[in-house]
């Protein structure tokens, strides 16, 4: 598979090349597979190849990539059906440890970056919407944190825990904690699409460092979260990409009657419809990264909200009409383009729903 970002900057030429020559889909399979086995060999690949240390500062062994850059990567990891964690663990927990001013932070940064170690953001509740301002799960004034945590994306095989709760005071404070450790209890999961998850239980938990509290703690979060929806937006532009190239191809070689199934024309035209929306989709991306890099807290935060909601509609509405293209065999585990339609139906489900983007971008008008 020729991802097509050859001869770009060099960050994105460098993941292209990874996806390349490291990653087919039946390297795919192994990792979903064996999560811990070949999904930590991967991880560390990735660490080797200076991948997750996109968002590390330089100064700690990092790229210090613009979000620009990084929704590019994104791209080119989701035309190879990446299966890593690397928006949960590189993109969302590294812009928050970034975001932190303590040792502890500093020190995991350093071997995320390295693939040393794999950290992962538990901030959902049961029965809470992801625009609640307040956590359920409460951190008391002896550092111990107590809640439930729910469909923590990456988690099941983390190492390291980035708890969101609810201080003594009332505010928001962002916690380290160790999953090992006293207190915690991670029931970990397969995932649709082949990553991973995971519930959690915090009793009096010791949390390992507070990374941040306050007013400080829910912007951190929200910068960190607007990035992970971007980041995964410009995933989904790569999933839609390659899921439009393989039924292309599919309708160029597939005869009946015979004759190619591209030269039926009410196929062609959904073709071009689907190819419009991916276009659209990677337009968008790209307005609101660089929209992320001049003002983060502001339009920023508007624009990243935008993009997640039209690239996930846009994702299901190009995943159904490649797997209805292909016929019976677009459903079946076999057909690679399943595949691709079962991650982007998980993308419009994480750093919420195009219902909940929609209602940010209306919030921040």
């Amino acid at each position: 598979m020729d991802s097509g970002f050859q001869g770009d900057d060099p960050i994105v030429a460098a993941a292209a090349r990874f996806v390349d020559r490291a990653f087919d889909f039946e390297r795919r399979a192994r990792v979903v597979a064996d999560p811990e086995g070949e999904g930590a060999r991967l991880w560390s690949e990735l660490g080797d190849a200076g991948m997750l240390g996109l968002r590390a500062p330089e100064d700690a062994g990092g790229v210090n990539a613009t979000a620009a850059q990084t929704a590019r990567v994104l791209e080119a990891f989701g035309s190879g059906l990446m299966i890593a964690p690397f928006v949960p663990g590189a993109v969302i927990c590294m812009e928050i440890l970034r975001g932190s001013t303590t040792p502890a932070a500093a020190s995991l940064i350093e071997r995320v970056a390295l693939g040393e170690a794999r950290p992962a953001l538990a901030y959902l509740e049961p029965g809470r919407r992801h625009a609640d301002a307040r956590f359920g799960a409460t951190l008391g004034a002896d550092a111990r944190i107590s809640g439930r945590k729910t469909a923590a994306w990456g988690a099941a095989y983390a190492d390291a825990l980035v708890i969101a709760a609810t201080d003594a005071q009332g505010a928001t404070a962002l916690a380290l904690v160790d999953p090992a450790g006293p207190g915690v209890e991670v029931q970990g999961y397969a995932t649709y699409d082949g990553g991973d998850a995971a519930e959690i239980v915090l009793d009096g938990a010791p949390a390992v460092e507070i990374l941040a509290a306050g007013p400080g703690a829910e912007a951190l979060l929200r910068r960190a979260l607007d990035l992970g929806a971007l980041a995964l937006a410009a995933e989904a532009v790569g999933v839609m990409a390659q899921a439009v190239d393989i039924t292309r191809e599919y309708l160029v070689t597939r005869k009946q009657f015979g004759r190619p199934l591209s030269a039926n024309q009410a196929l062609a035209h959904r073709m071009v419809e689907i190819w419009c929306e991916v276009d659209l989709s990677r337009a968008l991306v790209a307005r609101a990264a660089h929209a992320f890099d001049a003002d983060p807290e502001g339009e920023g935060h508007r624009m990243a909200a935008a993009a997640k909601a039209f690239a996930a509609e846009a994702g299901r509405l190009v995943g159904q009409e490649c797997v209805q293209m292909h016929g019976a065999m677009g459903v079946t585990a076999e057909a690679r383009i399943s595949h691709h339609y079962k991650r982007l139906v998980a993308i419009d489900t994480v750093c919420g729903s195009v219902a909940t983007n929609l209602a940010r971008f209306a919030a921040a008008a």
